[in-house]
């Protein structure tokens, strides 16, 4: 029987939704989740969906059904200090996710950006670190190498925009916490992820499945030829978790990891999927392009063929999407 307390950051957001619904499926787990979330960009009822879904019960701190228990704390990461939870130390596993992900937002605030992904990542770790943190797993981007043409994980941060450059800053950071500390570091360098649970993401395919179900028109930034390597988040969900509660990749903190299929479609591909392979018809709006927008994505992905070998068709995962969001619109 595996005993293991985690904390997830994001956790009420759209992929800490994702895995908190695959983690609480799992047997033979004695399992203490602290799920830390502001919900300012996201909604505890959803968070609660899943939970009653799943068959928890709730007492007065926690959700529970057999050996989980679920701690739902509504802060800032950056504020776990002030928690009045009593058992925060000698956590297994960080799954850090929460963060300010917005390209636009970060290029108009850059100091905004840089207090919510830099500074308070660095309380958090601080803080966790004191109370003998075992592991941290931190959500970065492929966006830290900015354009690139199939470069490799160990190549250099070209970051175009400020949101990539915060999360260049925090893998920096953390290398240093890995080395000076000997905390078990796993740098995550997430492609574009779509999936369940997304209707409050702005992401490229979020923002067609929700254009396209309220008024049948998309909205395509620039001229459409960004390319970009789209992965399914039950994929994404599949590596945290082994990483989390497996030693077997405990290997694979040495390098950073991408995340991702490593085959890229544009924008204009796209369209032509959402037309011919889900069937659905719709008027496209073109529009200005976006400071700091990331034009070609090529990735390498040999660190991540370690932890999983197949990954879920482009046209699978939009279909199974597709399907999702029709139910909320």
């Amino acid at each position: 029987m595996l005993n293991k307390k985690i904390i997830i950051t994001g956790a009420a957001g759209f992929i800490g939704l994702n895995l908190l619904n695959s983690i609480i499926k799992r047997k033979n787990l004695r399992l203490e989740i602290f799920a830390v979330d502001n919900l300012k960009t996201s909604n505890l009822l959803d968070f609660k969906q899943i939970l009653k879904a799943n068959k928890f019960k709730k007492k007065k701190k926690f959700f529970y059904k057999n050996r989980i228990k679920i701690y739902f704390i509504k802060k800032s990461f950056a504020k776990l200090n002030n928690t009045k939870l009593k058992n925060l130390n000698n956590i297994d596993c960080l799954i850090h996710l929460a963060a300010q992900t917005g390209v636009v937002q970060s290029m108009k605030y850059p100091e905004k950006d840089a207090e919510e992904n830099i500074i308070n990542s660095i309380k958090l770790f601080q803080f966790l670190r004191d109370r003998k943190i075992n592991k941290i797993i931190f959500a970065s981007s492929m966006g830290v190498l900015g354009d690139n043409l199939l470069s490799s994980n160990l190549s250099s941060h070209n970051p175009l925009n400020f949101y990539a450059a915060s999360k260049s800053s925090v893998e920096n950071y953390l290398n240093v916490f890995k080395k000076t500390f000997g905390i078990k570091t796993f740098i995550l360098r997430f492609s574009n992820i779509y999936g369940r649970f997304s209707k409050k993401k702005s992401s490229v395919i979020a923002n067609f499945f929700k254009s396209i179900i309220k008024n049948r028109r998309v909205s395509i930034n620039g001229s459409g030829n960004q390319y970009r390597d789209f992965l399914y988040v039950d994929d994404l969900v599949e590596v945290i978790e082994k990483l989390s509660f497996s030693m077997k990749y405990d290997f694979l903190d040495k390098k950073p990891i991408h995340v991702a299929t490593g085959k890229s479609f544009n924008i204009n591909q796209l369209v032509k999927i959402f037309r011919k392979d889900l069937g659905i018809k719709f008027k496209i709006l073109k529009k200005k392009g976006s400071i700091g927008d990331i034009q070609k994505s090529f990735i390498k992905i040999n660190e991540v063929k370690k932890l999983k070998k197949d990954f879920t068709s482009i046209k699978k995962g939009l279909k199974i999407t597709y399907q999702w969001y029709k139910k909320f619109y």
